[in-house]
This record gives structure tokens, sequence and C-alpha cells, in this order.
């Protein structure tokens, strides 16, 4: 028996529906990244850059961790030199 089927035609987009499926999904899943990355980096708040280095933490906690240091050391340096009455600068 001969039997002609005609092509099935490939769509060229996904409907809508599928389209906003997939973007809230996907904004989900960033929030949801973000907000890990974020828990992390307050919890490594407290460690030093030295012990994260030895733990192998990112480099971007290590880079953050040590501008906390230098901004905590800024700011003491900042009451000493007003506690003595010198020049804020």
């Amino acid at each position: 028996m001969n039997t002609c089927t005609l092509p099935t035609t490939i769509p060229l987009q996904r409907p809508w529906l599928q389209r906003w499926r997939d973007a809230a999904i996907e904004a989900w899943r960033g929030w949801h990244e973000r907000r890990a990355e974020e828990r992390s980096a307050r919890l490594a708040d407290g460690l030093d850059t030295r012990l994260l280095a030895d733990i192998g933490a990112p480099d971007w906690m290590q880079a953050r961790a040590a501008i906390r240091h230098d901004r905590r050391a800024w700011q003491l340096a900042e009451l000493e030199r007003g506690a003595r009455g010198g020049a804020p600068w």
C-alpha cells in the first residue's frame, strides 16, 4: 500500500505560555543563586583572609574579606587620629 504523508512543519518559535514559563524559571534560578552567594558571603564575614585561602574559598570571597579588613583598619586609624586631635585626612 502506498501512503503519502505530508511533511510536518517545524515551529519557528515556542508558544507564549512556554516562553513565559521558561522566563519565570530562569528568574527564579537566578534569584536563588544570588541568594545562596549572599548567604555564603555573610557566613564568611567573620573569617580572616588567610583562613579563607586555607579552606579554598573563592577569590571573590577572599577579596571581600580583604576589603572589609582594610576598611576596619582605616576606620580604627581615623578614630585614633580624631582622639589625638589630628586632621581627619
